[in-house]
């Protein structure tokens, strides 16, 4: 089940954040905002309304405002 995440649920391209993350793993969620995510290492899976994807080092992902998202990382990722 996913949940609604407030602390970005601001307009699109109103609020920033930026910040380096290792071996990410953050269950079903969505909020109002675009999310853009940049592999910077390894590998990792991202389902995104029920399709998933699997960005590696170099990889950039759009996730759309209101599309059911998450990330799993099965050995390594730096995002």
């Amino acid at each position: 089940m996913a949940f609604y995440e407030t602390n970005h649920s601001s307009p699109a391209f109103s609020k920033r954040s930026i910040f380096d993350t290792e071996n990410i793993n953050f269950p079903q969620h969505l909020h109002t905002s675009f999310e853009l995510l940049f592999v910077k290492e390894g590998e990792l899976e991202v389902e995104i309304d029920r399709e998933l994807y699997y960005p590696r080092a170099g990889d950039a992902v759009l996730i759309l405002p209101n599309s059911v998202h998450s990330y799993r990382t099965a050995e390594h990722s730096l995002v």
